[in-house]
């Protein structure tokens, strides 16, 4: 039991790792220290419009600067007219990919969203959603408030903090930010779940 608890355990933590990693953020293990704004242009200045440039470029009616007629050897790597058509149609997924994101960033943009926020909310949900559904011991509260440390003390409170410090590496948000954080994910879980807690 304990063995495939820590095994769902590694697997919970090194899902997020591998998101945060390849992601761009604020957090210090993100792939990218980039703001929405910044990875909007990026996408923009380096992918989106030169691919449409490539695109156009490839259009049918320009497939005979690609020739190699007249030369004096053939080239065993000139592509064929199939080829060249699958070729076609991946970078236009890929552009269509990347047009999609570059609108999305910029939705998220005009509507103030917190990205990182959201993430850090789904961290924290995922782990009180492990927590409470694979020990069953632990009680669904947020613990006991300790005035002295201003804090909230329990199992469950303590597993999210270290839990997520772990996924991150984020030492910066302070206990206050994971307790609102922990607040709502538990008051959401135990809505989904139909569950009563504190």
């Amino acid at each position: 039991m304990f063995v495939g608890i820590a095994v769902a355990y590694d697997e919970l933590i090194g899902t997020w790792q591998e998101r945060i990693s390849s992601s761009t953020g604020d957090f210090p293990n993100s792939g990218i220290q980039a703001t929405p704004s910044q990875r909007a242009r990026w996408l923009d200045r380096n992918l989106l419009k030169p691919g449409q440039k490539l695109l156009t470029a490839l259009e049918d009616d320009k497939r005979p600067y690609l020739s190699n007629w007249g030369a004096l050897y053939v080239n065993p790597k000139q592509i064929s007219d199939k080829k060249m058509k699958k070729l076609k149609s991946q970078l236009a997924s890929l552009h269509e990919y990347v047009d999609q994101l570059w609108m999305d960033l910029n939705s998220q943009i005009a509507e103030g969203a917190p990205i990182t926020g959201e993430m850090r909310y789904e961290i924290v949900f995922d782990l009180v959603k492990f927590t409470l559904e694979n020990c069953p011991h632990v009680a669904p509260t947020r613990g006991t408030y300790d005035g002295e440390d201003k804090r909230w003390v329990g199992d469950l409170p303590e597993f999210v903090t270290h839990a997520y410090h772990h996924i991150t590496n984020e030492h910066g948000l302070n206990r206050k930010g994971i307790d609102d954080l922990l607040r709502i994910a538990l008051k959401d879980y135990l809505s989904v779940t139909n569950q009563s807690g504190t």
